[in-house]
């Protein structure tokens, strides 16, 4: 059941990496923080320079994941 909200607010890259939201720092590549999809219920982006990946925005829609920019 999902029940996380997701806010990102700074520049990020967003993928997915074996049915986990890898979300990372374009600039520090070693920060990246990983959530289960099956936890997400909401990602909230405020900012600019927030990118997704073609799969990542597959597999948001295909969870049922709500995305508010």
């Amino acid at each position: 059941m999902a029940f996380r909200t997701i806010e990102i607010s700074k520049p990020s890259e967003l993928h997915i990496k074996k049915s986990l939201l890898s979300i990372e720092d374009p600039v520090n590549l070693e920060n990246e923080v990983l959530i289960p999809l099956e936890d997400i219920a909401t990602i909230t982006c405020i900012g600019n320079n927030i990118r997704f990946s073609s799969m990542a925005l597959n597999q948001i829609t295909a969870n049922g994941i709500m995305l508010k920019c």
